[in-house]
């Protein structure tokens, strides 16, 4: 959540606890029912940060088993508040870091993105399989930064929206290069499946 997000939660809070003040109290005078209205709003703002970062360990734990091959590779999946400005995720060998200013569905997307790391580094034998990624087309204007991120952003991209890298195959034999080595690794091996998805 961004302090946008935060000072809307502020104001809202104090606008819902003004009106129930109003009809639960109405014989205190009104300057008592704002400043109890504000500092129940500001509790509520104090409260809202860990309710988001409790919802988005429910969100890694209901995940997680869903995402072949990430709980047996990530050690651990820590969510942090200090990442640097605009990065939503990072990921090493056995660690995964969130950023804890994400949207529900871009956490999502994150989290499945540095799952993809760690999938190409321990599961993606083999260079003649590597080789495909790095290389036109891009599912996503940063899959063109590197062959990691092009893997990344493909898995992502194959787990949440697949009939966009079947169309791409449909038009690329490159793009049907990483679909045949992405698929199985979600759909198992016919590419069929429903362990991918919301």
């Amino acid at each position: 959540m961004n302090i946008i997000d935060y000072l809307l939660l502020l104001l809202v809070a104090s606008v819902i606890f003004t009106v129930i003040m109003e009809f639960l109290i109405p014989d205190i005078p009104q300057r008592f029912k704002i400043v109890i209205s504000v500092l129940a709003g500001i509790t509520f703002y104090l409260w809202a940060p860990s309710v988001h970062a409790y919802s988005q360990e429910r969100l890694i734990e209901r995940m997680l088993p869903r995402i072949p091959y990430c709980s047996t590779y990530a050690k651990e999946i820590l969510i942090k508040d200090d990442l640097p400005y605009g990065i939503a995720g990072s990921a090493d060998h056995e660690s995964i870091w969130m950023s804890d200013s994400l949207t529900q569905q871009d956490f999502k997307e994150t989290l499945v993105h540095e799952c993809g790391h760690l999938i190409f580094d321990h599961v993606v034998k083999g260079q003649d399989k590597k080789k495909h990624f790095g290389r036109y087309p891009y599912v996503t204007n940063y899959a063109k930064t590197n062959e990691h991120e092009d893997f990344a952003e493909t898995y992502m991209i194959a787990y949440f929206y697949p009939e966009k890298l079947i169309e791409l195959s449909t038009l690329y034999k490159s793009a049907r290069m990483k679909m045949n080595i992405i698929f199985p690794l979600i759909y198992g091996s016919t590419g069929q499946g429903t362990t991918g998805g919301q």
